[in-house]
């Protein structure tokens, strides 16, 4: 049910537009430190669309003449 918190107003505020809009903005000098490099790795060579025609990215290989992300910054693999 509803809660007895209120808002400017007595407006009733559950904060579902913070839920359903939750951002997360990041600093780029931070983010560009080397020891957070590991955080953001992703293949970024077009792999073609899938059916939904969302894009698919692909590990780059040379022998395309594309650099491919060094291995020290794959994603940690956290389970089997």
């Amino acid at each position: 049910g509803k809660k007895d918190y209120k808002g400017p107003g007595g407006v009733y505020l559950d904060g579902f537009y913070v839920r359903v809009s939750m951002k997360v903005f990041i600093n780029p000098v931070v983010a560009a430190l080397p020891e957070h490099a590991h955080l953001f790795p992703e293949f970024g060579c077009f792999g073609g669309k899938n059916q939904d025609g969302s894009r698919i990215n692909r590990e780059c290989d040379v022998k395309n003449g594309e650099t491919p992300l060094p291995k020290s910054m794959y994603q940690l693999k956290l389970t089997p």
